[in-house]
């Protein structure tokens, strides 16, 4: 009898300071230089903890706080010469920083297919965004802009295909004439693509550093 007591008393122990969580974490991967990352099956894993309580309201804590990691690093890949290829990485332990007394019970999905490009320049051409109307009875007759083209990095696959960057939407909500001595505007430059793959619209990353000097002529309406 005294032994059946000492088991439910160490069993209500456990259960009393022991926890369990189910997370979603952020998971961030690296590539090596002069590749860039196209597509991910996903970029979000569950994981399964348990261990002290304790320690996991303050992990519980710390994963809401984006202080626990998920990070995968590709290792050194100069000597593949494909512009575009597909790898398959597997997760473990190693790529989070769980505090020790953590027991990670699972990771869904633990194995996550990535799609890879090689990074290359290339000069394209330049077109300007909008965004809203001019002020009631005036409008923009005419715009001008300056470099028409401008050097980019990003997937060679990409630019193979891409004929233009776009410029960060202008605000032209409410302008008037009187606000043709404010120009020329610099403006940046969208820093990703989108292009269709596998019926689904995929926004890949860019890199210009670039700026667009932007002058409209504002006049007023004619009837």
């Amino acid at each position: 009898m005294a032994l059946i007591m000492a088991i439910v008393l160490w069993l209500y122990a456990i259960n009393k300071y022991t926890g369990e969580i189910e997370e979603d974490i952020q998971l961030a991967i690296n590539t090596s230089p002069g590749l860039t990352i196209l597509d991910t099956s996903t970029n979000v894993v569950t994981v399964s903890l348990s261990g002290p309580r304790n320690i996991i309201d303050r992990v519980s804590d710390m994963i809401k706080d984006n202080k626990i990691k998920a990070r995968y690093d590709f290792p050194d890949m100069s000597d593949i010469q494909n512009d575009e290829f597909a790898k398959t990485i597997r997760l473990s332990r190693r790529n989070f920083n769980f505090p020790q007394e953590i027991r990670l019970d699972s990771i869904v999905p633990n194995e996550i297919d990535v799609i890879l490009g090689r990074l290359a320049n290339r000069y394209l051409e330049v077109q300007i965004e909008k965004k809203g109307i001019p002020a009631l009875g005036y409008e923009i007759t005419n715009e001008y802009f300056y470099p028409h083209e401008v050097l980019v990095t990003g997937p060679t696959n990409v630019l193979k295909e891409a004929e233009m960057i776009n410029t960060k939407p202008i605000d032209i909500n409410g302008l008037t004439s009187g606000q043709s001595r404010t120009f020329p505007w610099t403006v940046g430059l969208e820093q990703s693509i989108s292009f269709l793959r596998d019926d689904k619209y995929v926004s890949v990353p860019i890199n210009c550093e670039e700026k667009v000097n932007v002058w409209f002529q504002i006049s007023e309406q004619q009837d």
